[in-house]
């Protein structure tokens, strides 16, 4: 089995705490080492002035868990989440036990289907389903030979550096190839390879190595033989195993954004540039510059006026006549300035009305925040935002309300709400969730009952990590119970199932006859493998692909003789296609044959005709009698899978495979929930849930 690693810039990295450039999947069985190695594999350069080349190579690479043939594919993949220059390295990690039974190299660099051109998912860890499979190898493409010299000599590969113009680096891997290919099969393996080269690489890796004309390296890149020896694969001894220490460090959390730097490059490479005397910077520098002057000045005026005035006379304490007629405990007091706004604010938050005022609260938040004191007003427009979400609810029973960072705090074992905000929100029925973890609570998730643990996780103005993991794995457990309820033999079969139907996607002869229907113009209820609703085949019955290809036949020509030229070769050709015929493809060439020679009266159906005739020549017809016989090979091989299809879905009931799929969400929803809390730190997102489904 094939070990993944996928490696780009993102906002958040698989490994809680990381950003930038790192770690956005992998498999999870992935070992430590190999994984550390491969990160550093993983570096791209932009050209400026050139199209981003797509590189592909293949290397050796022992590590202390074995040794592993990687296969790497390098490409730009546009600008990051920070507006700047992104690549993605995809690898492929296979042992050596492995490769025996792979084509070679560069077929699957060329034409495995499953590469990442980007990655826009949140990090995850990889399923089967990403897994490299033979049957992914799209082998079709054609591609414009150019002539290489040969890197071959008396039939042993040898050192050889290849010059190419920009842009023609896929050239260079399909020459690469068809080298392989007239090699032994078990000398393709043999040889390490890239199409293009980097400054970073080290060249004696490569047997073979591609780079532009007239590219500056900081090393020899033609013939390296003469200098280095041949090139040998690496491995990795048992003694240097067991005495090689354990590394680890590559796991340790770090909260920064990792930035690749080439090693080449000095500490005094990689010191800021000064930063240059710009209108923007010296408007700013100029507006600060008065600010502290005016801020000066006030505070000489208030000095001199406080040293020199003379001091006010003894008097009789008065009570303004404003203050005398209102209750000081009345928030509504600090509207009319007769309390001081952190005196106003203290008395709503004191007694419970600071939600109920909130148009109150917010006057005497924004007096608040132009004396220095921001939070306040935080709090009053979060508040306002709550009541607003709350006023004008959707028809949807659960509504998320963002919560500013800055009004939720931490400690070791859990994240909390600002003791002023969470007072105002203890009648509403609120709950602190990460953003991240918003999906979950939401439909149609939020109406399951299994996800009822989900919801009651804790205090409603503090997140427990530890607390909603264990309320997560309650509800994995209650999905795979419920899901047991229908037998292990009609759970096997049904998976069976949804495993075949998701490799049918895949199927080139599925693919044909899909294309075959659309132009019979089909209702997707009379397809050949047509599902209902619930997913199950609508014909299982209907099995025979020679019956299938009559029948479409049929529907269409038959009942519509009378639009067509009665002419003696039309007639000839009808009786043909009626007879018996032994396989698909013999019936398929009788039919095509009454299309051939069926001349529509009327243009509409002369152009529906055009249509099926191409359409049918192109699924069925071939000048190489070989390429028929792996045709009608290739349509017995989907009849088959469809008897199977049938087969399996007479092992279990409908209900089952609802209560699967079902399951299937649920499971994957509480894995990514599992990690969304695992990848919870300072810069993370918060949000009040408000409602119950």
């Amino acid at each position: 089995m094939s070990l993944q690693y996928i490696h780009t810039s993102a906002r958040r990295g698989l490994e809680p705490g990381k950003s930038g450039f790192c770690c956005v999947a992998r498999d999870r069985d992935l070992p430590a080492d190999l994984e550390k190695e491969l990160e550093k594999l993983s570096r791209y350069e932009h050209i400026p002035g050139k199209s981003s080349p797509v590189i592909l190579r293949h290397l050796t690479l022992p590590s202390r868990t074995g040794n592993f043939h990687i296969l790497t594919r390098l490409s730009d993949s546009g600008t990051d989440y920070s507006k700047r220059n992104n690549h993605i390295a995809h690898h492929l990690a296979f042992s050596e036990d492995e490769i025996s039974v792979l084509p070679d190299p560069a077929t699957i660099l060329l034409f495995w289907k499953g590469w990442k051109n980007s990655w826009i998912e949140p990090p995850r860890i990889l399923q089967e389903r990403d897994q490299f499979k033979i049957g992914d190898l799209d082998i079709s493409t054609e591609v414009t030979s150019i002539d290489f010299d040969s890197p071959i000599e008396t039939g042993s590969p040898r050192d050889s550096a290849f010059i190419v113009e920009a842009g023609k680096e896929p050239d260079l891997a399909h020459h690469f190839r068809n080298e392989l290919l007239t090699l032994p099969a078990s000398q393709r393996w043999d040889v390490p390879f890239t199409n293009f080269i980097l400054t970073s690489d080290q060249p004696t890796q490569f047997l073979w190595r591609g780079n532009w004309k007239d590219r500056p390296l900081p090393f020899e890149f033609e013939r390296l033989s003469d200098k280095v020896g041949p090139i040998v694969s690496p491995r990795i001894t048992e003694e240097q195993l067991l005495n090689e220490p354990e590394d680890d460090s590559h796991r340790i959390t770090k909260s920064a954004p990792k930035v690749e730097i080439p090693t080449e490059l000095t500490r005094a490479d990689r010191k800021r540039p000064k930063l240059k005397w710009t209108r923007r910077r010296l408007s700013n520098t100029l507006n600060l510059t008065l600010a502290c002057l005016a801020i000066l000045c006030c505070g000489t005026i208030a000095y001199l006026l406080l040293d020199f005035s003379s001091p006010p006379e003894p008097a009789e304490p008065q009570i303004p006549q404003e203050a005398a007629s209102s209750d000081t405990g009345d928030p509504n007091s600090g509207a009319d300035g007769s309390l001081d706004p952190h005196e106003a604010w203290m008395s709503l938050i004191d007694s419970g009305r600071l939600y109920e005022d909130i148009e109150l609260g917010l006057n005497v938040a924004e007096a608040l925040s132009s004396l220095g004191q921001p939070k306040p007003l935080q709090i009053a427009k979060a508040l306002s935002a709550v009541r607003d979400s709350i006023e004008n609810r959707p028809p949807e029973p659960i509504t998320i309300v963002p919560v500013p960072s800055s009004l939720v705090h931490s400690d070791t074992s859990q994240w909390f709400l600002e003791p002023e905000f969470a007072s105002a929100l203890e009648s509403l029925g609120a709950l602190l969730i990460p953003e991240s973890l918003a999906p979950f609570f939401q439909e149609p998730l939020a109406s399951n009952p299994i996800f009822g643990p989900l919801r009651e996780h804790g205090p409603f103005d503090r997140f427990i990590p530890e607390d909603t993991i264990l309320s997560i794995k309650a509800v994995r457990r209650a999905a795979r119970d419920r899901l047991v309820q229908n037998g292990i033999d009609a759970i096997t079969a049904a998976e069976e199932y949804r495993k075949q139907w998701q490799s049918l996607s895949g199927d080139d002869v599925h693919h044909s006859i899909q294309k075959l229907e659309t132009a019979f113009e089909l209702n997707p209820s009379e397809r050949y493998l047509a599902q209902d609703s619930n997913g199950l085949l609508v014909s299982p019955t209907q099995i025979e692909i020679s019956e299938y290809l009559r029948t479409l036949y049929e529907g269409f020509m038959l009942r519509r003789v009378s639009s067509f030229i009665s002419s003696p070769e039309f007639r000839d050709a009808l009786n043909t296609a009626n007879q018996e015929r032994r396989t698909a493809i013999e019936l398929a060439r009788s039919i095509h044959q009454v299309f051939v020679t069926a001349r529509a009266l009327s243009e509409p159906m002369a152009t529906k005709l055009e249509n099926i005739r191409e359409q049918w020549r192109e699924t069925f017809i071939r000048d190489d009698l070989m390429e028929e016989t792996m045709i009608n090979f290739n349509l017995e091989r989907l009849a088959n899978r469809k008897r199977h299809l049938s087969t399996l879905q007479s092992q279990f009931s409908q209900s089952t495979l609802a209560d699967l799929d079902s399951t299937n969400r649920i499971l994957d929803s509480v894995d990514k929930a599992e990690q969304s809390i695992q990848a919870i730190n300072s810069n993370s997102e918060w949000a009040l849930l408000l409602g119950t489904p």
